[in-house]
């Protein structure tokens, strides 16, 4: 997601305003606290990481819906390792 909007920020596409970029980079934005709780030692890492797995399908599911499944396929291997990192099934 960063990548795909600091890329329309430096050459947007021919009929896509350079504001259309915020999009991608607020969706980049939910994941940041996931990298700072896996960064740093904190006793609430478990609870993050699910938080930041729900709004990643919340995420996948809503763009899918708009965009088609190319966005649910893209957002499909970060919400696996967030679920996967936060615990996956165990309690």
């Amino acid at each position: 997601m960063v990548a795909t909007g600091i890329g329309t920020l430096v050459k947007p596409p021919e009929d896509v305003p350079r504001a259309l970029a915020v999009v991608p980079l607020l969706m980049a934005a939910v994941y940041l606290p996931a990298v700072w709780t896996s960064v740093t030692a904190t006793d609430r890492r478990r609870p993050i990481l699910r938080g930041t797995a729900a709004a990643s399908i919340v995420m996948a599911f809503a763009g899918g819906a708009l965009l088609g499944p190319v966005l649910f396929v893209t957002l499909l291997p970060a919400t696996v390792l967030l679920w996967l990192a936060s615990g996956g099934t165990r309690r």
